[in-house]
């Protein structure tokens, strides 16, 4: 769970602050990969040809709670056989919203036929302070033996002062929880995030070992442009580049293309390994997100999978279509 453990398809940064610490959408996106992985299946990589996602916005899907200030939403997914394009399981999350109609809990159901009956797989519980922050999440798996929910692991939220965020991670134990990670977080006063460090928690020393350091770099109109990603090197004691992420914005300031390199240093080589191009409708609003991976065999970007958008008159986010590409271009 640690982002310290980001492969090059990995963004370096493990939160957008400006949207209270991680979005809602990467909230359900991590709920949906824990669920899958304790199905023993896979989500993105391998899902194919699609996986659909309808979203929550209709009459049917929301409803209202008797309380005023709390809902439910509800959202389902279709997962589809790669080879025979049928429905293989569904899959239900269901959002509760609490005071000032901030999620307090989500859930993910399955089942593999629609007559089945739900299952329960996982859950997040989320908690907040007076100032609508969010202070801890708590992430559960449902015990089919003995029918109840026990905890994989949890994030704690702290903001000692005014500009400053630390999130850190503990794994649940036998009897306790154990710290694993720790990130800490500057911010700037319109909520940016300019740099963030990145520590392991040592059992055997009993202290946080410093590991990771991302810096953000944004142009006069606020726009990010890239970020790097320091790894700390403690024989020569010094932070060493080791990637970078590069954004390249249209006319109209839309983002075009977000693109993945890695650094050697020491020897002044880059490596491109992937991107993401992002494509608009004549209205602005984003109807494709590509990803494709650089082949050094063949020196050609490749194919990896595509996310499709669909929306209703209104222009609101109605469906959200994922691809896997099996054909290289």
């Amino acid at each position: 769970n640690s982002p310290a453990n980001m492969d090059s398809q990995s963004d370096p940064i493990s939160i957008q602050l400006n949207e209270n610490n991680r979005s809602l959408g990467q909230d359900i996106q991590l709920l949906i990969n824990l669920a899958e992985a304790y199905k023993g299946g896979y989500i993105h990589e391998v899902l194919s040809p699609s996986v659909k996602i309808d979203a929550a916005n209709s009459a049917d899907n929301v409803r209202e709670d008797p309380l005023p200030s709390k809902r439910l939403e509800t959202i389902h997914i279709e997962d589809y056989n790669e080879w025979t394009g049928e429905v293989e399981s569904f899959t239900m999350i269901e959002i509760v919203y609490g005071e000032n109609l901030l999620p307090t809990t989500i859930l993910s159901s399955s089942r593999m036929l629609p007559e089945d009956p739900w299952e329960p797989s996982v859950r997040i519980a989320f908690l907040y302070d007076g100032h609508k922050r969010k202070i801890s999440e708590e992430v559960s798996i449902w015990d089919v033996y003995t029918n109840s929910w026990g905890g994989i692991y949890k994030v704690s939220y702290d903001y000692p002062v005014p500009g400053q965020l630390i999130i850190t991670e503990f794994d649940a134990e036998a009897s306790y929880w154990a710290p694993s990670w720790k990130e800490e977080i500057e911010i700037d006063v319109q909520g940016r995030v300019l740099n963030s460090q990145l520590y392991h928690w040592n059992r055997a020393m009993a202290h946080w070992h410093i590991a990771i350091r991302c810096e953000m770099d944004y142009d006069v109109s606020g726009k990010i442009q890239k970020e790097e990603k320091f790894l700390w090197d403690a024989e020569r004691l010094k932070w060493k580049l080791m990637s970078m992420i590069e954004y390249r914005y249209g006319e109209n300031d839309e983002l075009l293309e977000k693109r993945y390199v890695e650094i050697d240093e020491d020897n002044g080589i880059y490596f491109t390994q992937w991107k993401y191009v992002f494509k608009y409708s004549t209205d602005s609003k984003r109807y494709s997100q590509t990803y494709l991976y650089w082949d050094d065999n063949f020196l050609r970007w490749n194919y990896g999978s595509r996310e499709i958008y669909t929306y209703d008159p209104a222009g609101a986010l109605t469906t959200t279509e994922y691809q896997l590409s099996l054909i290289h271009i």
